[in-house]
């Protein structure tokens, strides 16, 4: 028995069975199954007078210096990558009033370079900032023809998530779930990464038949592990995720996302029964009317720099906007004064729609993160204030 964990695991059962916590429930539709880190839930509907849900997440590498650990170690031990989930969410609750919501869940998640791993590129591991890959694995298109599809069992971080997965399952022993990893990028995220972001541009321009052939492998790779994962667990993946910070405009034309990426990501959506989350922290307002498209979208980011008038009129009203501010603009740099003019717009942009805010993505951008946290509980208690009205 490994105490230490045990006291972890009865301490965070009783913020998950808390009055608190059913306060925060009633928030949300089926806050189950996340899979991975930095919680997001789909808000219930709501009344213009109903109160706006709002959460609180900090970075990985800003809680390092919080926690006190290297995330380098945390991805490679499967003791202390359950110590430091249980610290988190213990620590959030006791100093974050946000609404939220804590589930009797475990995820296991090795950051945004999980499958990129699995199809083969390279790690490299840092000890306060997160992983990434080395390198494009595709400098010459020609490697396509020799990219094998992915080994559910060995491919890339796979043996580490099995062992997570055996190990949580051990020191939790029932008394919280362990969800297995689900796959989330995009399939433009992974060809991008897999084949460099100015190659991958270009190639859209004079290499289209390329692009495709490289699009096609990265869906495949993705419904094929998880047929594999289905058989695993016994159970169906769906609905599925879409990572995709890499969409964006200028960088992208609302034409060359309509006509080139769209396509594969209906037909994940299809394949799984529809999209629970559709994602990119960039400006993703020229593509709204597309996105909307999808089959069954549950929740639609809505990042710093996408127009959340135009989110909350487009997505149909069965999508939820999951608006995200920009963590130094709006909380970081602001004062108690710009902080609330912010939220009041916000506010006043919403009116009476589905809609849920994040302050989230906190780096330390200095030796003192103490001071960034100082600032995370003025933004708290206006939030608070303005979109809960207490």
């Amino acid at each position: 028995m490994n105490d230490p964990i045990d006291r972890l695991i009865e301490r965070y059962r009783d913020i998950v069975h808390s009055p608190e916590n059913r306060r925060r429930r009633g928030l949300w539709e089926d806050p189950h199954r996340w899979n991975r880190d930095m919680w997001r839930g789909v808000p219930v509907p709501r009344s213009q007078s109903d109160p706006v849900p709002f959460t609180i997440e900090l970075d990985n590498s800003l809680w390092s210096r919080v926690l006190g650990f290297s995330l380098a170690e945390y991805y490679r031990d499967p003791d202390l990558f359950l110590e430091i989930q249980l610290r988190k969410r213990i620590f959030s609750f006791e100093n974050f009033d946000d609404d939220a919501y804590y589930s009797d869940e475990l995820f296991i998640w090795f950051g945004v370079i999980t499958e990129l791993s699995i199809l083969g590129a390279p790690i490299q591991w840092f000890p306060h900032k997160e992983g990434w890959i080395s390198g494009a694995l595709l400098e010459d298109p020609a490697g396509l023809d020799r990219m094998e599809p992915p080994d559910f069992r060995a491919g890339g971080l796979m043996p580490r998530v099995h062992r997570y997965y055996e190990r949580l399952s051990d020191l939790s022993r029932g008394r919280l779930r362990v969800m297995f990893p689900q796959w989330v990028r995009g399939p433009f995220c992974l060809a991008m990464h897999l084949r460099g972001v100015s190659e991958i541009l270009v190639d859209m321009m004079i290499l289209p038949d390329f692009f495709h052939r490289l699009m096609r492998f990265v869906t495949d790779s993705r419904l094929a592990w998880d047929r594999d994962r289905e058989l695993f667990l016994g159970e169906k993946s769906g609905p599925g995720k879409l990572y995709n910070d890499e969409i964006d405009c200028p960088t992208l034309s609302p034409e060359l996302y309509r006509d080139m990426i769209f396509p594969y990501e209906k037909e994940l959506g299809e394949a799984y029964g529809g999209i629970s989350y559709w994602h990119s922290c960039g400006n993703t307002t020229a593509f709204q009317e597309q996105i909307a498209r999808l089959p069954n979208l549950e929740l639609y980011h809505c990042g710093p720099w996408t127009d959340f008038g135009s989110a909350l009129k487009t997505m149909n009203p069965a999508t939820a906007v999951d608006l995200c501010l920009d963590p130094q603009r709006d909380v970081v740099e602001a004062s108690p004064e710009e902080m609330r003019r912010r939220l009041e717009e916000i506010l006043r942009t919403g009116g009476g729609g589905r809609y849920s805010v994040r302050a989230d993505a906190f780096m330390p951008t200095g030796p003192n993160h103490g001071i960034i946290l100082e600032k995370i509980g003025l933004w708290n208690k206006e939030a608070r204030r303005v979109l809960s009205g207490r």
